[in-house]
């Protein structure tokens, strides 16, 4: 059985997020969920990319995420 985290990128701009979940696979959306396939310490990286200002602009942050056999949505 997979283990399900919702995960949250807070912006004020009009900004498009992108994330890399550490486990192989990725999404979109600024609240997405996710189901890992198993238990262990993960690297979730997400780019924000800023519309608003004409050229876009990036960010990307990454932070480790440990997913134990008790947690889940």
């Amino acid at each position: 059985d997979s283990l399900g985290m919702i995960f949250a990128a807070s912006s004020n701009l009009s900004a498009f997020a992108n994330w890399d979940f550490g486990d192989g696979t990725s999404g979109s959306g600024l609240n997405p969920t996710h189901h890992f396939p198993a238990p262990g310490t993960y690297t979730v990286c997400v780019v924000l990319t800023d519309t608003l200002t004409g050229a876009p602009q990036t960010c990307t942050r990454c932070y480790p995420v440990v997913v134990g056999a008790n947690q889940g949505i």
